[in-house]
């Protein structure tokens, strides 16, 4: 009976009710409980991508068993936990997150509606690590990389989206130890490092761990630190521009730090220029920081610097620094002798002395000085800059004491004295002096000239008897700046009367002239202008600037344009009375120069006159009541 119900059930797929007694039918039975297979209980570290599986259960009518399987988060599994119904298969594959604990159990159930359940089962699923980190800065192989730099890296990521730090190794070989961790934790993928070692080969990488643990290392990269460049060094001696430097000089400088602990040697340049060439290198590649040079030139300027090279040849040059050599000074001039020698006009002293000798071979100068007391003042100077080592004086008094030292001097202000040597010089009867006249009558003395055989006075003269003449008022003579009126004395005292002379109206002329002399003629003026180099042309011609050969006549002061005073006469420009209407009047002072001759008629007398700015003479005949200066001849003897 039950097979055939079992067939028809089978056939038609309804369950149908048979009433039937208790003796025919026996009661359904539950299928068996189906067991876990896959993954064991409590397993861990499983794969996300996962296939539970479980043994399947009988049916003790041998009928169909179907399969519910709950899978969730928490160990106490609900309808709302069904992942699969109705299921035939014993396995199911799922995608899990990493890290989780899960649960599940599968139901077995019959077509009577019985069901088994198989006991509760967890795992947890394994972690997913993070992808490794890419760097982006410094680039692997990397070269002059700055010794304080960020490394930068691309941020990792997580399957999983834990939370993840990031571990910095830094080291200068490739294979790290945990004392190489530099950035440790780190949650942002950047990190700066400090004072890295120069010219150093540096290896990094970076290590990702998540909050699980699982870690990630990148891959190992290299870089190469910039070189420092070692530290400037500073002069110690000689001081920059020290002078009086000895020919034989240590130059010092301090010890250039090099930040990378490189060896450093020193390259000095030494030269009389602040500029230097490789031919200007004194010392190479100096383990030291001195250097002796030898040989330097007297009194000569050097310009000096040191450059630091490191031994990765990288070099810092110091500042240029200069000073100079001293100065040796010349030897001691020795004075040998003094000769005097007196003759009928002069008396002469010879100062000898021996030459100085100056070891840098510089030239050397002489200064002589003479003095009557015990010291020696600037204006005891005789003579100075003497390249000989002997001198002739004649400017000392006769029978008089007299000190004196030889100063020698070379160019660069090397000076050595000679001891003081004393002396007296010996006496003499000092002549007469040749070419003067001594009018006696005030005692005033003129000096003279000889021109073509006749002696001219070299200056005005400058005799005043009276300014005006109480008998004949034409008689009349006066000095250039003082009122005539204010008589004799006024005149003599102004200062016009010494080196300008005395202006005179013709008419005086005959009681100011002294015996043995005469007022130069119009002949002989003609002489002079004649052999000065007039023609015979112009000597004749009146009223005007003749030839041009003013300058012989000329002193070579006070003129605008100075003469030469070829012929010695030494004519100034003392002016003129200029005779007028009420009154007279100094004329053209400073800029002309009038004379008289002695040559005249009734009314009038030829004259010479001479401009600042004309190179002819003026001759004229004038009405005698100007005054002017006059130039007397001495008598033929």
């Amino acid at each position: 009976m039950k097979e055939v119900l079992k067939i028809a059930l089978f056939t038609i797929g309804i369950l149908s009710i048979v009433s039937c007694s208790d003796d025919d039918i026996a009661k359904n039975q539950e299928p068996s409980v189906p067991s876990i297979a896959l993954p064991a209980d409590k397993a861990k570290d499983v794969a996300k991508e996962i296939t539970l599986k479980w043994n399947a259960s009988t049916d003790p009518e041998k009928g169909d068993v179907k399969y519910d399987l709950y899978f969730g988060t928490k160990e106490e599994l609900t309808d709302e936990d069904i992942k699969a119904k109705d299921q035939a298969k014993t396995e199911y594959t799922l995608f899990l997150q990493g890290h989780v604990t899960y649960y599940w159990k599968v139901i077995a159930k019959d077509d009577a509606g019985n069901n088994a359940e198989s006991k509760v089962n967890s795992f947890t699923t394994e972690n997913s690590a993070p992808n490794k980190a890419v760097v982006s800065f410094p680039e692997d192989k990397a070269a002059d990389v700055e010794k304080t730099l960020t490394f930068k890296w691309a941020a990792s990521t997580d399957a999983d989206r834990d939370e993840m730090k990031y571990f910095l190794y830094l080291a200068k070989q490739a294979e790290f130890t945990d004392a190489d961790l530099t950035g440790d934790g780190l949650e942002t993928n950047e990190f700066k490092v400090e004072n890295l070692e120069g010219h150093t080969q540096y290896f990094w990488k970076v290590v990702t761990k998540d909050s699980e643990g699982a870690s990630s290392e990148s891959d190992v990269y290299s870089f190469t630190t910039q070189n420092t460049l070692p530290g400037q060094v500073k002069a110690v001696a000689p001081v920059n521009e020290a002078t009086d430097v000895a020919k034989v000089v240590k130059l010092q400088w301090t010890a250039s730090v090099d930040e990378d602990k490189d060896v450093v040697k020193y390259n000095l340049y030494l030269a009389e220029k602040n500029t230097f060439t490789q031919e200007d290198v004194v010392g190479k590649e100096l383990e030291v920081t001195e250097f002796e040079i030898k040989d330097l030139k007297a009194h000569t300027w050097y310009f000096w610097k040191v450059v630091a090279l490191d031994s990765e040849g990288a070099s810092v040059a110091s500042e240029v620094y200069s000073f100079s050599t001293i100065n040796a000074a010349p030897s001691k001039p020795v004075v040998k002798e003094v000769v005097q020698e007196v003759t009928e006009d002069k008396l002469s002293v010879v100062v000898k002395w021996t030459a100085s000798e100056d070891a840098d071979k510089d030239a050397v100068t002489y200064d002589l000085f003479i003095t009557k007391n015990d010291k020696f003042v600037d204006s005891d100077l005789v003579r100075s800059g003497l390249d000989a080592t002997e001198l002739e004086v004649t400017t000392l008094n006769p029978s008089t004491d007299y000190k004196l030292k030889i100063v020698g001097k070379d160019n660069y202000g090397g000076v050595a004295e000679s001891d003081v040597f004393s002396f007296t010089s010996k006496e003499y009867v000092k002549p007469a002096p040749k070419n003067i006249f001594t009018d006696s009558r005030d005692g005033h003395v003129y000096k003279t000239v000889v021109i073509n055989g006749k002696t001219w006075l070299a200056e005005n003269f400058a005799y005043i008897p009276y300014v005006i003449n109480d008998d004949n008022p034409k008689k009349r003579c006066s000095v250039i700046g003082v009122n005539i009126n204010d008589g004799v004395e006024a005149a003599k005292a102004h200062e016009n009367f010494t080196k300008y002379g005395v202006l005179y109206s013709w008419d005086i002329l005959e009681d100011v002239v002294p015996d043995g002399w005469h007022v130069a003629t119009e002949e002989e003026w003609q002489a002079l202008e004649k052999l000065s180099g007039m023609t015979d042309d112009e000597i004749n011609i009146d009223k005007t600037y003749r030839g041009s050969t003013a300058a012989k006549f000329k002193a070579k002061t006070e003129w605008a344009v100075p003469g030469t005073d070829e012929l010695g006469l030494n004519i100034l420009p003392a002016g003129s009375w200029k005779d007028g209407f009420p009154m007279g009047s100094d004329y053209k002072f400073g800029e002309r120069a009038y004379f008289w001759t002695s040559t005249s008629t009734s009314y009038f007398a030829k004259m010479r006159a001479f401009d600042n700015e004309k190179k002819g003479i003026y001759r004229k005949s004038l009405s005698k009541t100007s005054r002017y200066s006059i130039r007397l001849v001495k008598d033929s003897e």
